[in-house]
């Protein structure tokens, strides 16, 4: 049923998420205001807590302590409250946002996704999961600190020789004269991502040039282009699953950021010197 996997179902069911989740966690919100009661669950959690910090289990006086410090944190944080210590606090309400989206993400989190849904996806982000372009060539590089005249007349005389097929020199390089295999991370990383969109587009095995870098400017005889391909489904199923449920946790996170500020009315006052 695929209706069920929609974000914005997903937020309907965040208000009852909510108030169900913070009742488990937070019963003594919905105690009378001079009651605190603590149950054996959090006890538990106390013993739990201490032991992942000490490797022990306390004894039964530092597990007296534990509680009356937590009965002691429960009333600070009640009274904080009374006195409004949490208003306009930037620390609190950021804190206070990273649990409310933390929890709506972990809703996403628990989704399935059928084999369909995510063979759709692979498809539809195949680029996301083909392999690398690779690279075989070499170059010869112009240094362009030069007048924009004299490189010309270098640039031209490198053409001509090449016409004439004669072999042709340029300046000391500071990238190699000969690649081999390099993927097209690297040549992105070496020679800059202008360099990379030409490489795809040149004809192999003659002489092409001026190509522009970030380095200067290269003559390139392309020996081999081995395109990147897409990767079998079944070996990268698990791969494909993560970034469903990651996209399908922002979908959701998104939805329900806008059913949030649908419920009220929200009223922005600029000032003069803002444009927006």
């Amino acid at each position: 049923m695929k209706f069920l996997r929609e974000p914005f179902l997903h937020f309907f069911i965040l208000g009852a998420f909510f108030f169900g989740l913070y009742e488990v966690v937070n019963p003594t919100i919905f105690a009378p205001k001079n009651q605190i009661t603590i149950e054996a669950g959090r006890v538990i959690s106390l013993i739990e807590n201490f032991d992942k910090k000490w490797n022990r289990t306390p004894t039964d006086s530092e597990l007296v302590g534990l509680v009356d410090n937590y009965i002691l944190e429960e009333i600070y944080y009640r009274k904080a409250l009374e006195f409004g210590l949490d208003k306009n606090d930037v620390l609190i309400r950021r804190r206070l946002r990273q649990k409310m989206e933390f929890l709506t993400s972990s809703i996403a989190a628990q989704l399935q996704p059928s084999d369909e849904e995510l063979i759709e996806y692979y498809k539809k982000n195949s680029q996301k999961y083909s392999k690398e372009n690779s690279y075989s060539f070499e170059q010869v590089y112009i240094n362009r600190d030069r007048s924009s005249d004299d490189l010309s007349k270098i640039i031209e005389q490198i053409q001509i020789s090449l016409a004439d097929g004669l072999e042709i020199k340029g300046d000391l390089s500071p990238v190699p004269l000969v690649v081999e295999n390099m993927s097209k991370h690297q040549v992105i990383r070496i020679f800059g991502k202008r360099f990379s969109e030409q490489l795809d587009d040149l004809p192999s095995n003659q002489w092409i040039g001026p190509v522009e870098s970030g380095l200067g400017i290269h003559f390139i005889f392309l020996e081999n282009l081995e395109l990147g391909l897409l990767q079998e489904f079944e070996e990268i199923q698990e791969q494909v699953k993560q970034d469903w449920v990651f996209e399908k946790s922002k979908e959701t996170l998104r939805a329900a950021q806008q059913g949030l500020k649908d419920e009220y009315i929200i009223t922005i006052n600029w000032p003069e010197s803002v444009s927006n």
